[in-house]
């Protein structure tokens, strides 16, 4: 369930009221969610090898 925190207009146009509740198919129709993107895993890094004393 979304309930909307604020009062949304667009063109002139009443899309939700403050403290309106519509399920979550209603709210992305209009326009109210945004799809969420399933995240990808972030890339790993290799770790740099660790300089290594040289004795001469």
């Amino acid at each position: 369930m979304y309930t909307s925190t604020k009062r949304v207009t667009r063109d002139g146009r009443l899309v939700a009221y403050k403290g309106e509740t519509m399920s979550d198919d209603e709210a992305r129709e209009r326009g109210l969610l945004k799809e969420e993107k399933p995240k990808g895993k972030a890339p790993r890094r290799k770790a740099k090898p660790e300089p290594e004393d040289e004795e001469e």
